[in-house]
């Protein structure tokens, strides 16, 4: 009988193989041009804020990824992993993100469900998980009490369960109930660092505006992180605002996904709710042009950062490019 379940669910597998590769097979662009967003919609200044409140900003890459062509299409390089630490005077060390597990170092893909395999190629490093750099770097994760998850994808929760004081932030539109090995995510580890520490959910049924976005909500209270609601990635997904010494920066988690994602109408396959990840997109470009000095900081590339950012610091800045994780392109 056990066998019978198996030989089904292989069938069944490669049935929606077949159905994947022939309607998938070539690669078509998401064109969807969104609404627009008018200057109107700016309302940076009313958020307050606490200039006495000095942040420094840490950036960390664990390691990067290659999106197949079959979700991106052609234009598919291989992309950073970057986390980030931000420090706070009243509490802390607060990490947004987590990057690739150390597992991804040791086995490669193999760490990955078949099918997502096929769709992501993946590398990292023994040593090179955030937890290992903090710790060598003197920012100890034992000392963080806040994880913020832009979403809960297989190459942003890795090794979270180093951070065994932390309270861990998801948007509240998360779905912790339905998620898949075969969609990104590892439901075992999610299950275990739920149990271990109850999810606290980013309720943005009260969010106010903040610069081009509808609803945002300001986390601590003191206007120096703010996050927002995206939904365009996946169901619950965020990013965050932070306003440093020197100027705000934004994480955008996957909200974008890269550089090229955000000059191009071209959603992509990757987008769980494209209509809303063309808004959200439409509405980074209107704060670009508004605010060109916020600092963008995608899911997965990097950007520029001025010499004079002594507020934030690029750890290890080697790992930004790809023949420190022994590739040649």
């Amino acid at each position: 009988m056990f066998k019978k379940k198996i030989t089904k669910f292989v069938l069944l597998l490669f049935i929606l193989l077949g159905l994947f590769f022939f309607f998938h097979g070539f690669y078509f662009p998401v064109n969807i041009k969104g609404p627009s967003i008018s200057k109107k919609d700016y309302t940076l200044g009313k958020m307050p804020f606490n200039d006495s409140i000095k942040l420094k900003l840490h950036v960390f890459n664990t390691g990067i990824n290659k999106v197949s062509y079959l979700l991106a299409g052609n234009v598919n390089p291989w992309r950073p992993v970057p986390t980030f630490v931000i420090e706070h005077p009243k509490y802390g060390l607060i990490v947004f993100d987590t990057g690739l597990s150390a597992k991804i170092a040791l086995i490669g893909n193999k760490a990955l469900h078949p099918i997502t395999r096929m769709l992501f190629d993946t590398r990292s490093l023994k040593g090179k998980d955030l937890p290992s750099q903090m710790q060598r770097d003197s920012l100890f994760p034992t000392k963080v009490h806040r994880v913020i998850f832009s979403h809960l994808h297989f190459d942003h929760i890795g090794n979270a369960d180093a951070f065994t004081n932390a309270t861990f932030y998801v948007g509240q539109d998360t779905d912790l109930e339905d998620m898949t090995r075969m969609e990104g995510f590892e439901p075992d580890f999610i299950a275990q660092l739920e149990k271990d520490h109850p999810f606290k959910k980013i309720d943005f049924s009260k969010g106010k505006p903040f610069a081009t976005f509808k609803k945002v909500v300001d986390l601590l209270g003191d206007g120096s992180i703010i996050a927002v609601w995206g939904n365009g990635h996946l169901d619950g997904s965020i990013g965050i605002f932070v306003r440093l010494p020197k100027g705000i920066v934004f994480l955008t988690g996957d909200e974008v996904v890269h550089f090229d994602w955000l000059k191009s109408n071209d959603v992509q396959r990757i987008s769980k709710n494209p209509k809303r990840a063309a808004e959200v997109r439409n509405r980074i470009r209107m704060l670009e042009k508004l605010r060109p000095d916020i600092l963008i900081f995608p899911g997965h590339d990097f950007p520029k950062v001025p010499v004079n950012r002594t507020d934030i610091v690029i750890h290890h800045p080697e790992l930004f490019k790809n023949k420190a994780w022994s590739l040649n392109n």
